[in-house]
């Protein structure tokens, strides 16, 4: 018998476990795991974390887990807590079951009348959450809206534009200036989590975050683009756990090649993938200018540091896409869902504004 319910921090080791026997299979696979306390990543993902299990009451095991916290957003440039859906994973021998239903089901029990959630799923996902709850009563709707490109950005050298601005590491004393501008900035935005740097060090949404993670662009003294840096990996982790035969073969020799010509190098198997998020990427103006400007500086800087791969995530119809203008990366792509047991909500949504999802928080 399996049994949903709030997961508790006594489930952490099974939770651990469970991450570890779900990699997601391809030409490589990968595993996406939580070490050392499951939970920490969800504190990142939303400020009200709600995490639920499926248990098997027969031996104890979790077979599933999956999320539907909070946290603030801009919406039509007003600050509100909105839903998002969440760190699903199913047991291999659980998935071909009616489990995935009553995990769907199960999303909707804290939403009010008329709220809705976001999630997103990677283009192609064959386990694709729209396609199996179309039209089954109590599974709510999923509504397309947009896409995002994650760009997989090495540091190696690039090509960018030369640009006149002065790009630094923030201070403490930066925090107004740099709040004014992500408050002006992020409201121009569908979706954007809000941010309060003042909190930094203080509140585990911002964690292993220091101020001095976060690059600033001026011009003519005055603040025109913010983006962090954040290396995730004391609470989250990427596990090459497979290649295919012929990569394996030629691993070597491509990341030989990437060392000289730039290109994102493959781990051996079993060993982690290291990368830096971007994160709070913010220009005055929705200006691809300072973007690009942070983007040059800070792919120096982690490459002078043995960083070789930055990931950050920009939408479609983001004028900010400009930005990644002579630099080398490879793209994925994800599809965004606006998901509610109510009406559409899209009309309600000023569409002159772009979407913007944190990659660092998904």
């Amino acid at each position: 018998m399996i049994r949903l319910r709030e997961a508790k921090e006594t489930d952490n080791e099974k939770l651990i476990a469970l991450l570890g026997a779900t990699p997601n299979a391809g030409i490589v696979s990968l595993n996406f795991e939580r070490k050392p306390n499951f939970f920490y990543g969800s504190s990142v993902s939303a400020q009200q974390p709600r995490i639920c299990v499926a248990e098997d009451e027969d031996n104890g095991d979790i077979v599933g887990v999956y999320g539907n916290g909070a946290r603030e957003v801009f919406v039509n440039g007003v600050k509100k807590n909105v839903r998002y859906l969440n760190e699903l994973r199913i047991a291999e021998k659980h998935r071909k079951g009616r489990l995935l239903l009553r995990i769907i089901k199960d999303f909707h029990v804290v939403q009010e009348e008329g709220e809705y959630a976001q999630t997103s799923i990677l283009e192609g996902n064959s386990l694709s959450l729209p396609l199996i709850s179309k039209g089954r009563k109590g599974l709510g709707t999923y509504y397309p809206y947009s896409t995002l490109t994650t760009y997989i950005m090495s540091t190696t050298f690039d090509f960018a534009p030369k640009s006149s601005l002065v790009v630094r590491k923030a201070q403490q004393e930066d925090i107004p200036k740099m709040q004014l501008l992500f408050d002006q900035g992020a409201a121009k935005k569908q979706f954007y989590p809000v941010y309060d740097f003042s909190r930094i060090g203080k509140d585990d949404y911002y964690r292993d975050l220091t101020i001095e993670d976060y690059f600033l662009a001026f011009e003519n003294e005055n603040l025109v683009g913010i983006m962090g840096t954040w290396n995730q990996e004391g609470f989250k982790q990427t596990r090459m756990v497979d290649y295919t035969t012929w990569i394996n073969f030629a691993r070597p020799l491509y990341n030989l090649w990437t060392k000289y010509f730039g290109g994102f190098p493959l781990p051996q198997k079993m060993d982690i993938a290291h990368y830096v998020m971007m994160h709070c990427i913010i220009s005055q103006n929705n200006n691809p200018k300072p973007i690009s400007a942070l983007l040059h500086h800070i792919r120096k800087e982690l490459s002078g540091r043995g960083d070789k791969t930055m990931n950050f995530g920009i939408t479609e119809h983001d004028s900010l896409n400009a930005a990644v203008k002579g630099f080398v990366y490879r793209k994925i792509k994800s599809l965004h869902y606006l998901v509610t047991l109510g009406d559409d909500m899209r009309d309600d949504l000023d569409d002159s504004l772009p979407l913007y999802l944190e990659v660092a928080r998904l």
